[in-house]
């Protein structure tokens, strides 16, 4: 992906997405008015996606889980 469609997309053309073990991720953005949809993602926790494409994977630790 270019820089120029980087910078062209638009926040509701972008899905997020969050994985549906991410309890209690999605107990906070259930209160808030940001939209996602919950699936089993094979890797990472929350992903960005446009148009099918995956944009971006991320994966939440915590300071233990790097001890």
């Amino acid at each position: 992906m270019s820089n120029e469609q980087r910078t062209s997309l638009k926040p509701e053309e972008v899905e997020l997405v969050l994985d549906v073990r991410e309890h209690h991720l999605i107990e906070k953005l259930q209160k808030s008015p940001i939209k996602f949809t919950q699936e089993q993602l094979p890797i990472g926790d929350i992903l960005f996606r446009q148009n099918g494409e995956t944009l971006l994977v991320m994966e939440r630790k915590t300071v233990n889980d790097l001890k």
